[in-house]
């Protein structure tokens, strides 16, 4: 529930234009987050949920708003397939419970009885 509370906070702060420039242009936090990420996965870390979600609440509003100064990720992130897969990944995430109930309804559940 964490990161459903943080995203909406971002969401609020980036409608609201509070965020702050010199902290997201800084490509010293940017490594930080991304050496972060992998070590709270590694190593048990008390409150890693929380961690996480502040980790990718920081790469979305990156992503969403600012460039990533590590050229390599911003190459990534403007190729034309990726943002392909972005623009539907969404519509994805909004309908694959109906589809996998649909299938679990109507091909598993023949299958097992």
């Amino acid at each position: 529930m964490s990161s459903l509370a943080m995203g909406a906070l971002g969401a609020i702060a980036v409608q609201a234009n509070m965020l702050n420039t010199a902290f997201f242009s800084n490509r010293t936090v940017e490594l930080v987050v991304l050496l972060i990420i992998p070590l709270v996965l590694l190593f048990d870390i008390p409150y890693w949920y929380s961690i996480l979600a502040l980790c990718s609440l920081f790469l979305v509003l990156k992503a969403a708003v600012y460039d990533f100064r590590i050229g390599a990720i911003n190459t990534f992130l403007n190729n034309p397939k990726i943002v392909w897969m972005g623009r539907i990944a969404y519509g994805i995430y909004l309908f694959h419970p109906i589809v996998a109930s649909l299938v679990d309804t109507y091909f598993f559940n023949p299958l097992w009885k």
